[in-house]
């Protein structure tokens, strides 16, 4: 049920690649009603902003963005630090993009990944 789903991911740190336009918007959209804390990553700092502000709204414990072009492999050491600056933590990771979050043999630690864990449905 709804009550039990948020239940479970009240809290839980989420990331969210590919956050600002289609399923991974929905995506955050979905994972904020449940109260989870919120990090989201796109391209577009503009429309990760009308996001982030939706996702506050909807009930996101916390809502943070980093903002990220993962066709820049160069890049994702810097973002993984970022994102672990954030939190520590992550409960689950949502790879809604073209990318491996895989650098110099590290790679973010999650105890749950998407593809094994449906999106809420509310």
């Amino acid at each position: 049920s709804a009550d039990r789903l948020k239940q479970e991911l009240q809290g839980k740190v989420v990331v969210i690649c590919g956050a600002s336009t289609g399923i991974g918007e929905q995506i955050a959209y979905k994972y904020a009603a449940t109260g989870a804390k919120l990090i989201l990553s796109a391209r577009s700092v503009d429309k990760l902003a009308k996001v982030r502000t939706k996702c506050a709204t909807l009930g996101a414990s916390t809502v943070h963005s980093v903002p990220q072009d993962f066709s820049n492999l160069a890049e994702l050491e810097t973002f993984r630090s970022r994102v672990l600056e954030i939190h520590p933590t992550i409960d689950i990771l949502v790879l809604n993009h073209a990318a491996i979050l895989w650098v110099r043999g590290h790679h973010l630690r999650t105890s749950r990944v998407i593809s094994s864990q449906p999106a809420p449905s509310i």
